[in-house]
């Protein structure tokens, strides 16, 4: 049931991260990388900088990003760098605030309908991108050397099963339990991680497919 007079989608922190693909990739590009220039950061999203201005502009207004240092180029010019602001993880961490279908406006409906696209397609390239770096292994030189050294360093961990209603409700507790401690963990040392490089990355989550398929069928 959705209730029109609940809270609108711009009050709720963190939304604004989400809803723009730009946005998301800058975010995201510096969990990866300690800091990155305008340059850097055109050239990895194959965007133009006047592009890339104004979401870089929204970030460092939400405060989930700052200029981590300037250098001098040619005369008077400064080359900026940017990373994740110390703040980010408290501003981020509500994006999932929405519990109930009373708090859900159609707004809000609409938002996180065009948020959980902008997720799914993240964790999709991100499996692309991992995919096709498999399908260029040599098997006959180093490739089942690195396979082996994924596994001897515990560097790959995944899991996929279908639930029924009753174990999905056990599994989706059980996961909650888990943000909690990767929260923590996330949060550890803080200031002396914030800009070091994350190469790896964690995607859990849970989803009813059956039902999202069937909406879909052909008539």
């Amino acid at each position: 049931m959705v209730n029109n007079t609940s809270t609108s989608t711009k009050e709720i922190p963190g939304y604004e991260l989400l809803s723009h693909k730009i946005r998301f990739k800058i975010f995201s590009l510096l969990h990866m990388y300690p800091e990155l220039s305008y340059n850097q950061l055109s050239e990895e999203l194959n965007k133009s900088k006047s592009t890339i201005h104004p979401h870089l502009q929204k970030l460092l207004e939400m405060k989930l990003i700052r200029v981590s240092r300037e250098e001098q180029v040619r005369g008077k010019f400064m080359r900026k760098f940017y990373s994740l602001a110390p703040e980010y993880i408290e501003k981020t961490r509500d994006i999932d605030i929405v519990k109930s279908s009373e708090d859900i406006t159609r707004e809000i409906a609409e938002e996180i309908a065009r948020n959980s696209i902008i997720w799914i397609n993240s964790m999709i390239k991100s499996l692309e991108s991992y995919k096709q770096y498999f399908e260029q292994l040599d098997f006959d030189s180093d490739g089942l050397d690195i396979i082996k050294e994924m596994f001897d360093k515990h560097e790959s961990f995944s899991s996929m099963t279908f639930l029924t209603e009753n174990q999905f409700k056990k599994a989706r507790e059980a996961f909650m339990k888990l943000s909690e401690e990767i929260t923590t963990i996330e949060m550890e040392n803080l200031e002396e991680t914030i800009n070091e490089e994350k190469p790896y990355y964690f995607f859990a989550g849970g989803i009813p497919l059956k039902r999202a398929i069937e909406r879909v069928k052909p008539i």
